[in-house]
């Protein structure tokens, strides 16, 4: 069951203030776009996994997921990686298309938010 995302902040904005004081405000975006580079071939990954059964390669591809998340303050696709990476730990893979299509859609939100300054 996926915890409700919505109620959490797309971006840590204390995380970002302080990326934003380390490396300039172009520091949090520039991860964020990094981060995207691969997340999408992980989501394919999770989603072949589930299909075939593999719920090892799942959990792990979601761990991923979770840490690029998380390292760029993007809460709530950290949120739903949590919960794809306990389903596949779990071995509960029934429903994982809907948790990746909730995880895509909340990694559309994380993009609109983070690029569009």
């Amino acid at each position: 069951m996926l915890p409700g995302p919505d109620i959490l902040p797309v971006i840590d904005s204390s995380l970002w203030a302080e990326l934003e004081m380390v490396g300039g405000t172009a520091l949090p975006p520039r991860l964020v776009t990094m981060f995207l580079e691969d997340v999408y071939d992980l989501i394919t990954r999770i989603s072949t996994a589930a299909e075939r059964g593999d719920a090892s390669t799942v959990a792990q591809s979601a761990h991923r997921i979770k840490g690029g998340a998380a390292a760029v303050g993007a809460r709530r696709v950290a949120t739903v990686a949590k919960a794809v990476e306990a389903a596949g730990r779990e071995a509960q893979l029934a429903g994982m298309s809907d948790m990746l299509r909730t995880l895509e859609t909340e990694i559309d939100v994380l993009k609109q938010t983070a690029l569009s300054t």
